[in-house]
């Protein structure tokens, strides 16, 4: 029996893999940009030739690490060749140069069986908001030789105004620690600045979901010490995972993060309802944390 069921097994998945191995599709692939800036959208176009008669199944998932997947659009070139163009809008967290791993492709051969080929491997540099400078640093000059006594008034008159320099830094200070502020409160702080947000939702709404974004990002990094303004949405839901009360599904976080990207990166605006339950919700979340 257990014989019998071993050869049904390697049958089977004889079965499945001669499609795949006779498959002879032509991919290649390109970027639209050779460089791009972090959280920018970048378009990932994969362009095969299949079988004649083959058709791309449309309905298509893809995970790629180091990025977020916006959305996948699929297009048939022409029809002799049979050539179809996948295009994926993706926008990187990350910096320096990322590879793109190969992801699977499904597709129909002409007699109605189901294939799948594989995206070619990709590379794209990633850069940030911010450069060095690199005139910032400039030759210094040798100082002239000035006579001996000119030196000597010189330095007197530097170290009287050195000297009352010195006593205002210390007045100041004196004046400064008797009307020294209360420290602020982070959650506090945060919290007033998540209800100043409030006014950039009638008339900026990706401003909006930005700002809370950064905000709840900023409180999180501010307390837990991490880099939670440069993590993904992935890393960051699991991040704050660790520390959520027990009556705050995590589920209904991972779904609220999602919101956060496509209204802050795709065409995708969220009704008021919406917007005021992501509001409150993360209020609770810094209220919480």
């Amino acid at each position: 029996m257990k014989t019998l069921k071993r050869i049904i097994f390697f049958a089977c998945l004889l079965w499945t893999a001669m499609p795949a191995v006779a498959a002879d599709e032509k991919v290649s692939a390109s970027f639209n940009k050779e460089k791009a800036v972090i959280g920018d959208i970048v378009e990932y176009k994969v362009r095969v030739e299949l079988a004649q008669n083959a058709y791309l199944n449309a309905k298509q998932a893809a995970v790629f690490n180091d990025f977020e997947l916006r959305s996948i659009k699929t297009e048939k070139i022409s029809s002799v060749p049979n050539v179809y163009e996948i295009i994926f809008e993706l926008a990187s967290y990350k910096l320096g140069k990322l590879l793109i791993e190969p992801t699977a492709v499904f597709y129909f051969n002409p007699d109605g069986t189901n294939n799948l080929f594989f995206t070619p491997y990709g590379e794209i540099e990633i850069e940030g908001i911010v450069k060095d400078d690199q005139d910032s640093v400039k030759d210094i000059k040798p100082p002239k030789k000035l006579p001996l006594g000119f030196l000597y008034f010189s330095a007197v008159a530097l170290s009287i105004v050195l000297l009352i320099l010195l006593a205002f830094l210390i007045y100041r200070d004196i004046v400064a620690a008797a009307k020294k502020p209360v420290p602020i409160d982070p959650q506090k702080a945060a919290l007033e600045a998540l209800d100043e947000s409030l006014k950039l939702k009638g008339k900026d709404l990706r401003a909006f979901y930005y700002s809370m974004s950064e905000i709840l990002r900023g409180y999180v990094a501010h307390k837990y010490q991490c880099p939670a303004l440069e993590m993904t949405s992935s890393e960051f839901f699991e991040e704050i995972k660790k520390y959520l009360p027990a009556d705050i599904p995590s589920a209904e976080i991972k779904e609220y993060l999602k919101v956060f990207n496509l209204a802050r990166y795709a065409a995708f605006f969220p009704d008021e309802a919406e917007n005021e339950k992501n509001f409150n919700l993360t209020k609770t979340l810094l209220e919480n944390l």
